[in-house]
């Protein structure tokens, strides 16, 4: 079963609040009274788990508060913007009404003997009432209405209704937005100096260099192109608000993603640590059982006569000189072996020893 970064945090938590490495069934071995040793525990520091706890709670607490949030108001104000161009759209469509009716009256005077400058004049009245109704668009031309007319149309009837609106979504936003992120970088450097500083490397593991820009992907991998911090909430125009929310959603949850890579990096090393601190007591006990055995062997053999001591001596002399003497003598017979593979038979037709066919 998969375990998540959170879940392994927990679980080393617990352990290091209710485990000691005695505690784990390991054998005990009786020393001896003239060589006592100390029955300790071995865990990593208190402060190194605490450390790792608050960080884990607080990137819980901003995932809830901050990254999850930056979302929703990226999706509202979206969906605002898109209520306000509708009702835009639909206003402009309406004041565009009558100067498409005067200029089809006018299409369907032309080459007639009455009513073409009657018609000429409604136009005209019609134009000048489009251009007190959109000052900031200007006149709408002799012409159909083009398309970049009613664009910005639509935009000044927007800025007109919801401008203050999103002037105050747009200052309140930048405020949050640079206190977020420069706490959410504050907190992924704090991770780095306090936390993974203090764990050794493993000889392999998956690392994070710390540039959230990678964890800006879309969910096919593809990366996503987003405003940088300078550059949102320059303006309060409506597209540009959703570009700049959006922006600002995507960088938190990557440098909130970035940061929980960096933890589920320090608990794995914690785990590798406190792996290895828990074998310690099994290997002493073997090493003290080890010691036990040559202290015993050299107990026994202090005890012997000096005269059984020098017989035993004496067989390891000769027992090493015999086995010596055996390697010559192998190395020699292989000597002898190559020098006859290379130098070929002593005997043959080549030595005149027969006659040649």
């Amino acid at each position: 079963m998969n375990e998540t970064p959170q879940e392994r945090i927990e679980r080393l938590a617990e352990y290091w609040d209710t485990h000691s490495a005695p505690a784990e069934g390991y054998e005990q071995v009786e020393q001896p009274a003239s060589d006592p040793m100390i029955v300790f525990s071995l865990r990593l520091p208190k402060t190194v788990a605490d450390q790792l706890r608050a960080t884990a709670a607080e990137q819980d607490r901003l995932k809830a508060e901050v990254v999850d949030r930056a979302n929703d108001n990226a999706r509202f104000i979206a969906a605002n913007v898109e209520t306000w161009r509708v009702e835009a759209e639909d206003l402009v469509t309406q004041a565009e009404a009558p100067l498409r009716d005067a200029w089809r009256n006018q299409r369907e005077k032309t080459g007639k003997r009455f009513g073409q400058k009657a018609a000429a004049r409604e136009v005209e009245a019609a134009q000048q009432q489009l251009a007190n109704t959109f000052p900031a668009t200007g006149h709408p031309g002799d012409y159909f209405l083009s398309q970049d007319w009613h664009r910005k149309a639509v935009a000044e009837t927007i800025e007109r209704l919801h401008g203050h609106e999103a002037e105050h979504w747009r200052t309140s936003l930048a405020t949050n937005d640079r206190e977020l992120i420069d706490a959410m970088a504050q907190q992924r450097q704090l991770v780095n100096d306090e936390l993974l500083a203090q764990l050794p490397r493993a000889d392999y593991e998956p690392g994070t260099n710390g540039d959230w820009h990678h964890q800006a992907r879309r969910p096919s991998g593809h990366k996503q192109t987003i405003e940088t911090g300078e550059q949102r909430w320059q303006t309060a125009d409506p597209d540009a608000l959703v570009h700049s929310a959006e922006s600002m959603a995507i960088e938190l949850e990557a440098r909130h993603k970035d940061t929980a890579k960096a933890l589920d990096l320090a608990s794995r090393r914690i785990e590798t640590q406190q792996t290895k601190l828990n074998q310690i007591p099994q290997a002493a006990a073997v090493a003290q059982q080890r010691l036990s055995a040559l202290t015993a062997e050299s107990s026994i053999r202090e005890a012997q006569p000096q005269t059984h001591r020098q017989i035993e001596e004496t067989r390891r002399q000769e027992a090493r000189a015999k086995a010596a003497a055996q390697r010559e003598q192998l190395r020699e017979a292989e000597q002898q072996r190559q020098r006859n593979h290379y130098q070929g038979p002593t005997h043959g037709p080549s030595q005149g020893h027969g006659r040649s066919m």
